[in-house]
Protein backbone atom coordinates (compact mmCIF):
# COMPACT_ATOMS: atom_id res chain seq x y z
CA UNK A 1 0.00 0.00 0.00
CA UNK A 2 1.53 3.39 -0.99
CA UNK A 3 1.25 5.24 2.28
CA UNK A 4 2.23 8.27 1.08
CA UNK A 5 -0.57 8.40 -1.48
CA UNK A 6 -2.98 8.67 1.09
CA UNK A 7 -0.93 10.34 3.86
CA UNK A 8 -2.99 13.51 2.98
CA UNK A 9 -6.45 12.43 4.11
CA UNK A 10 -4.97 9.95 6.91
CA UNK A 11 -2.42 12.71 8.83
CA UNK A 12 -5.80 15.05 8.24
CA UNK A 13 -8.47 13.52 10.26
CA UNK A 14 -4.77 12.61 12.47
CA UNK A 15 -4.44 16.15 13.45
CA UNK A 16 -8.24 16.95 13.54
CA UNK A 17 -8.10 14.60 16.43
CA UNK A 18 -5.19 16.17 18.24
CA UNK A 19 -6.71 19.49 17.38
CA UNK A 20 -10.04 18.70 19.46
CA UNK A 21 -7.96 16.93 22.20
CA UNK A 22 -6.08 19.87 22.60
CA UNK A 23 -9.38 22.31 23.12
CA UNK A 24 -8.15 24.13 20.46
CA UNK A 25 -11.25 24.81 18.61
CA UNK A 26 -12.69 24.84 14.88
CA UNK A 27 -10.58 27.61 13.53
CA UNK A 28 -7.50 26.10 14.61
CA UNK A 29 -8.45 22.66 12.81
CA UNK A 30 -9.19 24.28 9.54
CA UNK A 31 -6.23 26.05 9.19
CA UNK A 32 -4.60 22.52 9.69
CA UNK A 33 -6.53 20.40 7.54
CA UNK A 34 -5.35 23.54 4.76
CA UNK A 35 -1.81 23.98 5.80
CA UNK A 36 -2.01 19.76 6.13
CA UNK A 37 -3.06 19.26 2.44
CA UNK A 38 -0.02 20.83 0.86
CA UNK A 39 2.66 19.70 3.16
CA UNK A 40 3.86 16.98 1.39
CA UNK A 41 4.80 19.42 -1.94
CA UNK A 42 6.91 21.69 0.93
CA UNK A 43 10.47 21.59 1.94
CA UNK A 44 10.71 22.73 5.51
CA UNK A 45 13.18 23.04 8.36
CA UNK A 46 10.76 21.33 11.00
CA UNK A 47 12.16 18.22 12.24
CA UNK A 48 10.36 15.43 14.40
CA UNK A 49 13.49 15.90 16.92
CA UNK A 50 11.96 19.28 17.35
CA UNK A 51 8.12 18.35 17.94
CA UNK A 52 9.35 15.16 19.92
CA UNK A 53 11.52 18.23 22.40
CA UNK A 54 8.09 20.12 22.41
CA UNK A 55 6.03 17.28 23.27
CA UNK A 56 8.94 16.78 25.96
CA UNK A 57 8.45 20.08 27.29
CA UNK A 58 4.51 20.10 27.38
CA UNK A 59 3.94 22.03 25.03
CA UNK A 60 1.39 19.97 23.51
CA UNK A 61 -0.42 22.82 21.01
CA UNK A 62 3.08 23.62 19.38
CA UNK A 63 3.76 20.12 18.83
CA UNK A 64 0.79 20.21 16.85
CA UNK A 65 1.99 23.43 15.04
CA UNK A 66 5.59 21.98 14.32
CA UNK A 67 4.08 18.68 13.20
CA UNK A 68 1.93 19.90 10.50
CA UNK A 69 4.64 21.40 8.38
CA UNK A 70 6.93 18.21 8.60
CA UNK A 71 7.33 16.89 5.35
CA UNK A 72 5.55 13.79 4.22
CA UNK A 73 6.93 13.07 0.90
CA UNK A 74 7.44 9.38 1.39
CA UNK A 75 6.12 6.10 3.59
CA UNK A 76 8.96 6.60 5.88
CA UNK A 77 8.48 9.82 6.41
CA UNK A 78 4.22 9.28 7.23
CA UNK A 79 5.15 6.83 9.47
CA UNK A 80 7.73 9.21 11.53
CA UNK A 81 4.92 11.28 11.61
CA UNK A 82 2.07 9.06 12.98
CA UNK A 83 4.84 8.03 15.53
CA UNK A 84 5.32 11.34 17.22
CA UNK A 85 1.05 11.58 17.20
CA UNK A 86 1.17 8.63 19.08
CA UNK A 87 3.65 10.16 21.45
CA UNK A 88 1.37 13.23 21.42
CA UNK A 89 -1.42 11.56 22.28
CA UNK A 90 0.13 9.26 24.98
CA UNK A 91 1.39 12.64 26.47
CA UNK A 92 -2.38 13.90 26.28
CA UNK A 93 -3.45 10.72 28.09
CA UNK A 94 -5.24 9.34 25.24
CA UNK A 95 -4.72 5.30 25.28
CA UNK A 96 -7.29 4.58 22.32
CA UNK A 97 -5.94 7.51 19.67
CA UNK A 98 -1.77 6.88 20.90
CA UNK A 99 -2.55 3.03 20.24
CA UNK A 100 -4.17 3.42 16.52
CA UNK A 101 -1.60 6.13 15.67
CA UNK A 102 1.17 3.73 16.58
CA UNK A 103 -0.13 0.60 14.98
CA UNK A 104 -0.74 2.91 11.79
CA UNK A 105 2.88 3.24 12.13
CA UNK A 106 4.04 -0.45 12.72
CA UNK A 107 2.37 -0.75 9.39
CA UNK A 108 4.59 1.67 7.74
CA UNK A 109 7.82 1.47 9.12
CA UNK A 110 10.09 -1.61 9.75
CA UNK A 111 9.00 -3.57 12.57
CA UNK A 112 12.57 -3.81 14.33
CA UNK A 113 12.66 -0.19 14.50
CA UNK A 114 13.80 1.20 18.14
CA UNK A 115 11.73 4.31 17.88
CA UNK A 116 8.69 1.92 17.64
CA UNK A 117 9.88 -0.31 20.78
CA UNK A 118 10.00 3.11 22.46
CA UNK A 119 6.84 4.07 21.50
CA UNK A 120 4.68 1.01 22.48
CA UNK A 121 6.40 0.85 25.90
CA UNK A 122 5.91 4.29 26.24
CA UNK A 123 2.21 2.89 25.34
CA UNK A 124 2.64 -0.16 28.03
CA UNK A 125 3.32 2.28 30.96
CA UNK A 126 0.05 4.82 30.25
CA UNK A 127 -1.97 1.20 29.87
CA UNK A 128 -0.51 -0.07 32.98
CA UNK A 129 0.98 -2.84 31.36
CA UNK A 130 4.05 -2.28 33.50
CA UNK A 131 5.48 -6.31 33.35
CA UNK A 132 5.59 -5.73 29.30
CA UNK A 133 7.00 -2.79 29.66
CA UNK A 134 9.75 -3.11 31.97
CA UNK A 135 10.53 -6.33 30.12
CA UNK A 136 10.58 -4.67 26.77
CA UNK A 137 12.85 -1.67 28.38
CA UNK A 138 15.03 -4.04 29.54
CA UNK A 139 15.82 -5.72 26.32
CA UNK A 140 16.38 -2.44 24.67
CA UNK A 141 19.33 -1.95 27.00
CA UNK A 142 21.89 -3.44 25.50
CA UNK A 143 20.58 -2.75 21.75
CA UNK A 144 23.40 -1.19 19.94
CA UNK A 145 21.85 0.79 17.04
CA UNK A 146 20.20 3.37 19.56
CA UNK A 147 21.09 6.89 18.68
CA UNK A 148 22.40 9.67 21.75
CA UNK A 149 18.69 10.48 21.75
CA UNK A 150 16.95 7.52 21.98
CA UNK A 151 19.07 6.17 24.55
CA UNK A 152 17.75 9.02 26.22
CA UNK A 153 14.30 8.50 25.48
CA UNK A 154 14.63 4.66 27.00
CA UNK A 155 16.32 6.35 30.28
CA UNK A 156 13.48 8.16 30.88
CA UNK A 157 11.33 5.22 30.36
CA UNK A 158 12.82 3.18 32.13
CA UNK A 159 12.46 5.79 35.20
CA UNK A 160 9.02 6.32 34.29
CA UNK A 161 8.30 2.32 34.22
CA UNK A 162 9.49 2.60 37.71
CA UNK A 163 7.80 5.44 38.81
CA UNK A 164 4.84 4.01 37.86
CA UNK A 165 5.39 1.19 40.58
CA UNK A 166 5.73 3.43 43.35
CA UNK A 167 10.17 3.11 42.86
CA UNK A 168 10.42 7.11 43.27
CA UNK A 169 14.39 6.04 44.58
CA UNK A 170 15.11 3.90 41.62
CA UNK A 171 13.62 5.83 38.96
CA UNK A 172 15.79 8.86 40.24
CA UNK A 173 18.70 6.46 40.43
CA UNK A 174 18.12 5.57 36.33
CA UNK A 175 18.23 9.22 35.34
CA UNK A 176 21.44 9.63 37.30
CA UNK A 177 22.86 6.98 35.42
CA UNK A 178 25.41 7.29 32.59
CA UNK A 179 26.24 10.40 30.67
CA UNK A 180 23.94 14.14 32.31
CA UNK A 181 22.26 15.83 29.28
CA UNK A 182 20.00 18.64 29.40
CA UNK A 183 17.03 16.27 28.64
CA UNK A 184 17.65 13.79 31.74
CA UNK A 185 18.52 17.03 34.19
CA UNK A 186 15.12 18.47 32.69
CA UNK A 187 13.23 15.11 33.50
CA UNK A 188 14.73 14.75 37.14
CA UNK A 189 14.02 17.89 37.70
CA UNK A 190 10.18 17.57 36.97
CA UNK A 191 10.53 14.14 38.86
CA UNK A 192 11.41 16.20 41.83
CA UNK A 193 8.46 18.87 41.23
CA UNK A 194 5.72 16.05 41.14
CA UNK A 195 7.20 15.18 44.18
CA UNK A 196 6.54 18.36 45.72
CA UNK A 197 10.49 18.81 46.19
CA UNK A 198 10.36 22.14 44.21
CA UNK A 199 13.56 23.85 45.83
CA UNK A 200 15.59 20.57 44.99
CA UNK A 201 14.30 20.59 41.66
CA UNK A 202 15.77 24.33 40.86
CA UNK A 203 18.83 23.59 42.73
CA UNK A 204 19.73 20.98 40.91
CA UNK A 205 19.64 23.01 37.40
CA UNK A 206 20.92 25.55 38.79
CA UNK A 207 23.89 23.25 39.35
CA UNK A 208 23.44 21.81 35.93
CA UNK A 209 23.42 25.28 34.22
CA UNK A 210 27.02 26.59 36.18
CA UNK A 211 28.51 23.37 35.28
CA UNK A 212 27.77 22.69 32.00
CA UNK A 213 25.94 26.01 30.40
CA UNK A 214 22.29 25.37 29.21
CA UNK A 215 19.64 26.50 26.76
CA UNK A 216 16.60 28.19 26.68
CA UNK A 217 14.79 24.84 27.92
CA UNK A 218 16.86 25.12 31.45
CA UNK A 219 16.17 28.97 31.67
CA UNK A 220 12.14 28.56 31.12
CA UNK A 221 11.91 25.39 33.81
CA UNK A 222 13.80 27.36 36.25
CA UNK A 223 11.96 30.74 35.62
CA UNK A 224 8.85 28.07 36.34
CA UNK A 225 9.73 26.80 39.43
CA UNK A 226 10.88 30.49 40.37
CA UNK A 227 7.64 31.05 39.83
CA UNK A 228 6.66 28.27 41.81
CA UNK A 229 8.25 29.16 44.52
CA UNK A 230 7.15 32.89 44.68
CA UNK A 231 10.02 34.52 43.48
CA UNK A 232 9.55 36.82 41.23
CA UNK A 233 12.87 38.71 40.37
CA UNK A 234 14.57 35.20 39.76
CA UNK A 235 11.89 34.06 37.21
CA UNK A 236 11.57 37.84 35.93
CA UNK A 237 15.30 37.44 35.19
CA UNK A 238 14.94 33.62 33.71
CA UNK A 239 12.12 34.50 31.40
CA UNK A 240 14.34 37.26 30.20
CA UNK A 241 17.07 35.16 29.65
CA UNK A 242 15.03 32.20 27.99
CA UNK A 243 13.93 34.87 25.61
CA UNK A 244 16.71 35.72 24.36
CA UNK A 245 18.06 32.43 23.53
CA UNK A 246 15.06 31.08 21.76
CA UNK A 247 15.06 34.71 19.64
CA UNK A 248 19.35 33.66 19.20
CA UNK A 249 18.69 29.76 17.78
CA UNK A 250 15.22 31.25 16.03
CA UNK A 251 13.38 28.68 18.23
CA UNK A 252 10.09 30.57 17.75
CA UNK A 253 7.37 28.00 19.68
CA UNK A 254 9.73 27.99 22.77
CA UNK A 255 9.60 32.12 22.61
CA UNK A 256 5.92 32.15 22.33
CA UNK A 257 5.62 29.59 25.29
CA UNK A 258 8.38 31.92 27.17
CA UNK A 259 6.26 35.36 26.29
CA UNK A 260 2.87 33.49 27.70
CA UNK A 261 4.57 32.47 30.91
CA UNK A 262 5.98 35.79 31.50
CA UNK A 263 2.79 37.26 30.80
CA UNK A 264 1.15 35.74 34.02
CA UNK A 265 0.64 37.58 37.70
CA UNK A 266 3.45 36.13 40.12
CA UNK A 267 1.88 35.19 43.40
CA UNK A 268 4.25 35.26 45.78
CA UNK A 269 4.92 32.64 48.42
CA UNK A 270 3.33 33.38 52.10
CA UNK A 271 5.59 34.12 54.80
CA UNK A 272 7.23 31.27 56.67
CA UNK A 273 5.38 31.40 59.97
CA UNK A 274 7.57 32.42 62.90
CA UNK A 275 8.04 30.18 65.93
CA UNK A 276 6.41 31.30 68.86
CA UNK A 277 7.91 29.68 72.11
CA UNK A 278 5.19 27.72 73.85
CA UNK A 279 3.08 29.28 76.82
CA UNK A 280 3.80 28.05 80.10
CA UNK A 281 0.23 27.11 81.22
CA UNK A 282 -0.27 26.88 85.07
CA UNK A 283 -0.78 23.05 86.27
CA UNK A 284 -4.46 22.67 86.62
CA UNK A 285 -5.94 23.24 89.58
CA UNK A 286 -5.92 19.81 92.40
CA UNK A 287 -8.29 19.43 94.85
CA UNK A 288 -7.31 19.24 98.26
CA UNK A 289 -7.95 15.29 99.51
CA UNK A 290 -10.86 15.19 101.96
CA UNK A 291 -10.53 13.61 105.27
CA UNK A 292 -13.34 11.26 105.83
CA UNK A 293 -16.07 12.23 108.19
CA UNK A 294 -15.89 9.84 111.38
CA UNK A 295 -19.59 8.94 112.74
Amino acid sequence: MNYAYRCNEVIRKGLVGLVFALGLGVGFGQGALASTASSTKQANTASLGYVSGLIDDGFYEAALASLKSVPMATDAEVGEVFVEMSKLYASLGNVAKAKESLETAFEISPSDSPRLALEQARLDILSGNLVHARRSIASMVSRQDLESNLKEELRVLQARAELAVGGFGVAEQVLRQGPSSERLMLERAKLMQAQGNTKEAKALLDAYKTKEGSTGRTWLKLAELSRQLGDAPAATTEIAKAKALFTQAGDGARLAEAKKLGALPIIKAPPAAKQTPPINRPPPLVAAPQRPVQQ
